[in-house]
Formats: C-alpha cells, structure tokens, sequence
C-alpha cells in the first residue's frame, strides 16, 4: 500500500452500542473513535440504537465519524438485546463492506460482530476485534458447561479467523490465551480534563473520602470495600447494576453500623460524573478480575491516587509510576491500603501515567498504524 493509501485509509467501526449505563466498553469504544478520528483516518460507526447514547452519537458527529444506526430485531426481544442481534445492521454490512479498508468491531458475543467477520471475508477486507475482556478465562469460567464450551470453540475460531485482537493489557491478552502474532495490546485512550495540579503532597482531610464506581456486578467486590471501610472515613459509591449486590452492600454497612458513613449517588455520567469524582480522595477498584479499568484510569486523569487489585490490567501502570496502591483483593489488603499515610501524595503521579501511556493522541497512532499494517497484507 502506498504512503498516500495509507494517509487515506477508511476504517469501519463496529458497536453494539454508546450507552453509559454499560460502563468502560462503551466508554472506551467511544474515545478510540474519536481518537482515531484525530489521528486523520476517515471513520464511520455502525452501531444499534439507543436513546440514551444520543450524546455519544452527537460528539462523534462533531469530530467527523458519520454514525449510522440499526434497530435490534424485534423477537425475541430478549435474546436481540443480549446478544445485539440486527438484520439492518447485518445486511447493510454486507453490502458496504468492502467500500472501507479495515473493519473493527467491537465485543466478541454479539451476532453482530459474527456479522462483520463474515462480511469481511466474503469482501476481502481484514476484520480486528476489541474483545473487552470477553475473551478471557474469568469470563469463560462465570459460564455454565454447555455455555462455556460453547464460547470456548468460538473463542478457538476468533482467534485463527481475525487479522489481529487488539487487547487492552498484557493481563487480558495472557488471559486469552491469544498468540503473539495475530494480537497486539493497544491501552483504552483516556480522555485529559483541566485539572489543577496538586502541587506536592496533599495530607489526609479530617476524613478520607473514598470513592467506588462501576457496574454493581459481584467481580466488583463492592462488599469487600464496605467491610474495609477504615474509621474516619466515608466510602462515596456511584454506579448501577443488581439490585442483589447493592442490597448485599446495605446490609453489610448496616451490620457493621457505617450506613451513615456511605454515600450513594446512583449512575452518574457527565457533570454528575465530575462532580462524583471532585468530591472524593481516592478511588478504589477492587474486582477479583479486570482486563483494564477504566474507572479507575478516569479517575487518575483526574489527579486521584488509586488502589486496584493485582488481577486488573491497570496493576502494572500503578506500580510503574507509583501512582497509588495494588493489592490482593482481600479485606485486610485494602484496609492496610487505605490506612497508608502518603496515599494521598499519588495524584500527580497518576496524572502523569495517563498523559504518557493513555492518551487520545497516542492511542489514536497506535491504532492507525495497526490499520496500515492490516490493510497491506
């Protein structure tokens, strides 16, 4: 391909959608699109329509993607919606197909992203995969014996079928049990708001205001975090999911009589997201396992110091720029954590890693490069 094929490449993008409520996935598949936008490739978005992605779609407008939207199928309703099954969305793949020069699509169980490796076959154009963890052995293992199999197989295929998995840490990849020549590790971008800085260190408050959002999903160990809650402290939890695990995390304050001491803000995205993230000290991600993080990478483009578990993939950044705490995701691990008295000195530390290892710029040159080298084989 010639240097001025390559300044001119047209990449499809593929998404089962933008909604926040969905948490990191959507979130990082929207910053790529963008950042790969102002790294000058020429991107179009293929996704399903959501009301409220609206947002999404209207910043992605505005950088230049032109976004084209599918309804789901309407039956059944259920399986359409978990598994993003669209016959629009299909069918027009695989008649525009092969006007673009790459295809990446974006989560490995939606019909789909099976749609668009089979449109990419049949017009001849290399199809990426950002499997956001759902490729991995934790996710293989919630499954039951018939599912896991199942997925296994398909995860067999995916791995031969694709021109490359772009993984978003070395911890997903291993996970995967993806070769090294058909994958590579491109971090999640991570978008820079004017913070001020620190300016050294910033001693702990009369209390420590600790910070926990996500998904309300069991991996979280949301409970773990309210059992380690240290005294002097309040423990501030923004996010949605099962009502199961947040009942279990009321229950568990009440027990241990911190139910004053926690604060819920309920989902949040946008200013409310700011504001959740202004009015805490520390933000602390403990799930038993995480192909990334990106609540917890927010949270340090934000000057917050964090702890994570050393099954995140972000564990090997905190460590390398000593921008906050990685440990065991067990009780005792995060009440040591939290009780370290210089925790707080970490924020420019952990502005500093996100500006260097997961910036739009970088990250939208990592990309366009892949999307070279794919189309010139």
């Amino acid at each position: 391909m010639s240097r001025r094929a390559i300044n001119n490449l047209k990449v499809l993008r593929i998404s089962a959608g933008f909604d926040p409520v969905h948490g990191g996935p959507p979130a990082s598949t929207l910053t790529s699109c963008l950042a790969v936008a102002d790294a000058g490739v020429e991107t179009v978005v293929v996704t399903i329509r959501e009301p409220r992605a609206a947002d999404a779609v209207a910043r992605l407008n505005g950088s230049g993607v032109r976004v084209l939207s599918f309804r789901l199928v309407r039956r059944p309703t259920r399986l359409a919606s978990r598994w993003s099954i669209s016959a629009g969305l299909s069918h027009w793949l695989v008649r525009h197909a092969r006007e673009y020069d790459v295809l990446h699509t974006h989560g490995a169980w939606t019909q789909i992203t099976v749609a668009a490796l089979v449109a990419g076959r049949f017009a001849r154009r290399p199809v990426i995969l950002t499997p956001n963890e759902s490729l991995t052995d934790f996710d293989l293992a919630k499954k039951k014996k018939l599912a896991f199999l199942c997925k296994w197989l398909v995860r067999q295929w995916y791995k031969r079928a694709f021109a490359r998995i772009v993984f978003a840490s070395n911890l997903e990849r291993e996970a995967s049990h993806a070769s090294l020549h058909r994958s590579v590790v491109i971090p999640h971008a991570v978008e820079l708001p004017d913070v001020p800085d620190m300016n050294g260190s910033q001693p702990y408050q009369t209390t420590l205001r600790i910070g926990f959002i996500g998904r309300f999903d069991s991996k979280k160990n949301l409970d773990l975090l309210v059992q380690a809650l240290p005294p002097n402290a309040q423990l501030h939890i923004a996010g949605a999911g099962t009502n199961e695990v947040r009942s279990t995390a009321i229950t568990l304050a009440q027990t241990r009589e911190v139910a004053d001491r926690v604060i819920w803000y309920g989902f949040v995205c946008g200013e409310r997201k700011e504001r959740f993230f202004s009015q805490i000290d520390v933000l602390v991600m403990p799930s038993e396992f995480e192909a990334f993080g990106v609540a917890a990478a927010e949270a340090m483009a934000r000057r917050l110091p964090v702890v994570v578990s050393r099954t995140s993939g972000l564990a090997s950044l905190v460590m390398d720029y000593e921008c906050g705490i990685v440990v065991e995701p067990t009780v005792e691990a995060l009440h040591r954590a939290l009780a370290k008295p210089n925790l707080l000195e970490k924020g420019n530390a952990a502005r500093t890693a996100v500006e260097r290892e997961l910036g739009i710029e970088r990250h939208g040159e990592r990309l366009r490069e892949l999307y070279a080298a794919v189309a010139d084989c």
